[in-house]
């Protein structure tokens, strides 16, 4: 079983490359007019870049953009952690030393001291409670800086 904490990094990693290749298209879109809900869409996702955009000019945004590379740092140790745990740890468990906490990863177990289990926890949680905080900076932020009506 892949961590839980992996695999919400590989979605908000994709979900942030297509977000930024779809801004990047309509920003260079070139070609036949859009109609009025083409040209409404376009709009909107204009209107929602500048807002980021502002946001990142911020102290506040440059820390929540700091905080969310961090986010992602840890998150990527968590999953090298994991890795190195599968492949290092005994696949039997070991009461006398203490590895009596399961690790599975598709089907392959190894077993765990408590402190290693702790370590794996806490950078696991860390890393989604780290990525909550950074959406909820942003969310918080929009709520307070609304954007201007469309025209």
């Amino acid at each position: 079983m892949t961590s839980g904490c992996t695999w919400l990094l590989y979605g908000v990693v994709a979900a942030g490359v297509v977000g930024a290749l779809w801004l990047r298209s309509i920003r260079s879109r070139r070609g036949p007019t859009l109609g009025p809900s083409e040209a409404r869409l376009a709009s909107e996702a204009w209107e929602k870049r500048q807002q980021w955009e502002r946001f990142l000019r911020t102290k506040l945004g440059k820390a929540t953009m700091a905080l969310g590379w961090f986010a992602l740092l840890v998150g990527f140790c968590c999953g090298g952690l994991w890795q190195y745990y599968d492949a290092t740890r005994p696949t039997q468990t070991l009461p006398s030393l203490g590895r009596t906490f399961e690790l599975d990863t598709h089907g392959h177990v190894v077993f765990l001291t408590p402190s290693e289990k702790l370590r794996l926890d806490v950078l696991q949680y860390g890393t989604i409670a780290l990525f909550f905080g950074v959406a909820g900076i942003w969310v918080l932020w929009q709520r307070r800086n609304p954007r201007p009506p469309l025209r």
